[in-house]
């Protein structure tokens, strides 16, 4: 039950703060090849986007050890392409309210799935 659900639900996550060394594209190439990376990546990117105003981002990854969240960002096109310059990682540990409405979310969208509605 979601009462139940904890931070080991989740298991290792961070969060990945990345500066832009330039304006991030609106259009183009480069930010549909970013959009598709973290897709592809499904519920393991919880959440992205620009943060704190037009010079940086942030994503929170779940289920990923700062290793592997480390190889994620030099994959992602907006590092191969110098659009993220300083990136930083940082554990973070969920706690029982996010765990919680991150098992619900995800029993959500497995039963949307299942029936064929999104939404």
């Amino acid at each position: 039950s979601l009462e139940e659900a904890s931070p080991s639900d989740v298991g290792p996550s961070v969060i990945v703060h990345a500066k832009y060394s330039m304006a991030p594209p609106t259009s183009g190439p480069v930010l549909q090849e970013h959009i598709e990376y973290i897709k592809a990546r499904g519920a393991e990117v919880w959440m992205s986007g620009q943060f704190g105003g037009p010079t940086g981002g942030e994503m929170m990854l779940l289920r990923m050890t700062n290793e592997q969240a480390a190889a994620f960002v030099a994959g992602d096109p907006f590092k191969t392409n110098g659009i993220f310059d300083d990136v930083s990682i940082a554990s973070w540990v969920m706690h029982h309210n996010g765990a919680a409405l991150l098992v619900a979310a995800e029993a959500a969208m497995q039963a949307a799935a299942g029936t064929g509605t999104t939404g």
